[in-house]
């Protein structure tokens, strides 16, 4: 498990079983923020300067310096890229790079201030945290094919066959959308702040800012 010291300049792997940690490696800037596992290497995306860095998992050594001119949010991979949101930067758009020489291959804008970048069910789905939307990009062209109004704050997206499910900072919601048709199917309110979640099994786990989890089990 790798772990982003945010001002920390560093980020730091932990035995998945015993949270032992095992190294920690300096990243070229101070805000290392969004996180891709990808064949073996793992990319840091900063959230200070637009830089970042990929790291060899098995020797435990940075291997390239990239520069993707993005104030990055929560980065992903898919469709063949990685796809980095700038999040603070100020232009509005995600940044598509090459995974295998880290260059610059697109930069679609979407809106405000897009915090996450998820590709699935043939798309990207970007959190645009100031506009309050989903944004649904076509990865090859970039086209925005729907904006979809969400509670406030929008930020985690989780992509599964026949749903999307988004959590929203502000407005202290899960809510699930149906890709085949680009409409919220409903709004579950949450006890706090949701931030990031992941899956497992079938069930999600959604991490508040106040430190808890909630657990859900979706119908």
């Amino acid at each position: 498990m790798w772990v982003a010291h945010y001002n920390g300049h560093d980020v730091t792997r932990y035995d998945g079983r015993t949270a032992v940690n095992t190294a920690t490696v300096q990243t070229p800037s101070d805000k290392p923020c969004g996180l891709v596992l990808l064949d073996g290497k793992l990319w840091v995306v900063d959230q200070s300067d637009g830089a970042g860095a990929v790291i060899d998992t098995a020797t435990v050594k940075v291997v390239k310096k990239i520069a993707t001119g993005a104030h990055s949010g929560w980065a992903s991979a898919g469709f063949k890229a990685v796809w980095v949101p700038d999040f603070q930067g100020g232009t509005g758009t995600v940044v598509r790079l090459d995974p295998v020489n880290g260059a610059t291959t697109a930069r679609y804008a979407v809106g405000g201030g897009p915090l996450m970048a998820t590709p699935g069910d043939g798309s990207v789905w970007v959190s645009d945290n100031s506009d309050n939307t989903v944004v649904r990009l076509d990865p090859a062209s970039g086209k925005v094919l729907a904006s979809i109004a969400v509670p406030r704050g929008p930020a985690a997206i989780l992509v599964q066959p026949h749903r999307v499910w988004v959590t929203s900072y502000e407005g202290n919601a899960l809510t699930v959308i149906d890709p085949a048709t680009n409409r919220v199917l409903g709004t579950l309110a949450l006890p706090g702040s949701a931030q990031n979640m992941v899956q497992t099994g079938d069930h999600l786990w959604i991490a508040l800012a106040s430190g808890s989890l909630v657990e859900i089990a979706p119908s």
